[in-house]
């Protein structure tokens, strides 16, 4: 039997939610193309509205309790210190975060990881053809970036949070394409961002991603098989990828610059302001055992600090956690992290959604700001599709 228009426009529909909520989510600085930034949380807001409201009461569903725990938790701690500190935006999106991780618990259980991945591989296309836009619309900055040895290049970026955050996400959404004959070459392309960009964090996670596709292809017997034609285009991407790094070494040695941002992790510019911020967080927790509320972070940070900062973030989410929650939040959290690290560690291989998780987890001891609604699209996914009902995974968070 064929399935009846009904039904395709349902799945029409909630695909193009999902798919919006989660393309907003990773593009939060195309809103200033057309106007202020804050004209995007009102567009997030209605979506999320209108993916609450389209539902009957009944098929509401709310987050794993231990989940739903935790965010009370954290409001909790943020209204109360609220009479100190204020409430930071933070303690708004965070909010927003739970109302998309809402939305999809309710909304996408009867959608496969397989059906997911093809949503994020639509969705990466879509944010490397905006962001090759982008970057030739700026692509002056990047020459002056390749001209003076800049640490990164000083452009507007598509992703929130710069250069580094953009390449990371490129990269992590490659894993989309896990079970794709094709996925060398969008692994090809987000190494090739991670360079140009000179992003340690976006090179980490296409490390990680190619160790994944190498044991799925040599360990588990699944690799893709390559026709002539198909190994054709992959070489001659291969071999344009080596004539660009020649190029690129001989107008300034720009890959050995690459290399050296490695060789120097803890003396460089961005390691060293990492440093200096995480050298006072240990006191701060002290000083602030109940917690300063979300996003607080920085002013209470500079109370113990004889340092100003530029960033909004201390670059490390667990650390954060412990000022911003309290050392009882923040052990809240932790142990919430790692009980889902050991319960899916055996998934790492198999999963691309948990392999995209245990990438963000990875790579918040060094960034991430903290209420990142792509996070919770992402876990949103995962719970759909490891901890739903209808689905034969086990559950657990």
């Amino acid at each position: 039997m064929g399935i009846s228009l009904d039904v395709k426009r349902k799945v029409g529909v909630l695909d193009l939610l999902f798919g919006l909520l989660i393309t907003f989510s990773v593009m939060l600085d195309c809103v200033p193309i057309f106007g202020h930034v804050q004209g995007l949380y009102r567009v997030l807001i209605v979506f999320a509205m209108i993916g609450l409201f389209v539902l009957p009461r009944k098929k509401v569903q709310a987050p794993p309790a231990v989940i739903t725990l935790l965010f009370a938790y954290a409001f909790a701690v943020s209204l109360i210190a609220s009479f100190h500190w204020g409430l930071n935006k933070l303690f708004f999106n965070y909010g927003f975060c739970y109302v998309v991780l809402t939305i999809f618990v309710s909304l996408g259980s009867e959608y496969t990881e397989d059906r997911w991945m093809q949503i994020l591989q639509k969705i990466w296309i879509l944010l490397v053809l905006c962001t090759v836009v982008n970057d030739i619309v700026q692509w002056q900055r990047i020459e002056e970036y390749f001209a003076f040895s800049l640490k990164h290049p000083i452009i507007q970026t598509l992703v929130g949070g710069g250069v580094n955050l953009e390449a990371t996400w490129i990269a992590v959404f490659v894993l989309s394409f896990f079970k794709s004959k094709w996925r060398v070459a969008p692994l090809l392309i987000s190494i090739g961002y991670s360079l140009l960009y000179a992003s340690r964090a976006g090179l980490i996670a296409d490390f990680v991603i190619a160790g994944i596709f190498a044991y799925d292809y040599f360990v588990q017997g699944k690799g893709f098989s390559l026709k002539k034609n198909q190994m054709l285009i992959l070489a001659s991407v291969f071999v344009c990828a080596m004539a660009a790094v020649v190029y690129l070494t001989v107008k300034g040695s720009y890959i050995f610059q690459v290399i050296e941002r490695f060789g120097n992790l803890f003396s460089d510019p961005g390691s060293r302001g990492r440093l200096a911020m995480w050298k006072y967080a240990p006191a701060t927790i002290v000083k602030y055992p109940f917690g300063v509320g979300l996003g607080n972070v920085m002013p209470a940070l500079e109370t113990i600090s004889p340092l100003k900062y530029t960033e909004n973030n201390l670059h490390n989410i667990y650390m954060q956690m412990f000022i911003e929650l309290g050392i009882f939040g923040g052990v809240f959290h932790l142990l919430v992290v790692l009980y889902w690290l050991r319960a899916n560690l055996k998934r790492f291989f198999t999963s691309p959604i948990v392999a995209m998780l245990y990438i963000y987890f990875l790579l918040a001891l060094l960034q991430f700001r903290g209420g990142d609604t792509l996070l919770f699209c992402l876990l949103g996914i995962y719970l759909t599709t490891h901890c739903s009902a209808k689905h034969s995974a086990p559950k657990e968070i």
